[in-house]
């Protein structure tokens, strides 16, 4: 199952084989998000808005683990 997010100008995807239904892996598109939201600042959300070009990538260098972490719970914790 593939469900997409859009929030602003960045587009989340969650690819998942586990049956979840599309409402829960959108909740937890939307918690990635929210963690993503919290690191990034405003001036790069509105490099963001103002070119959807501008490649978030190498700001988020260091937050791989945070977001692997993240990722994982949300899979294996019914909670998420």
């Amino acid at each position: 199952k593939m469900v997409f997010l859009t929030r602003g100008p960045l587009y989340l995807v969650a690819v998942a084989a586990t049956g979840e239904p599309a409402a829960v892996l959108r909740r937890q598109l939307a918690l990635l998000h929210s963690q993503l939201i919290a690191i990034l600042t405003v001036a790069v959300e509105r490099a963001l808005r103002k070119s959807s070009r501008f490649d978030v990538r190498k700001l988020l260098g260091g937050v791989d683990a945070l977001f692997g972490t993240l990722a994982h719970g949300l899979t294996w914790d019914p909670a998420y």
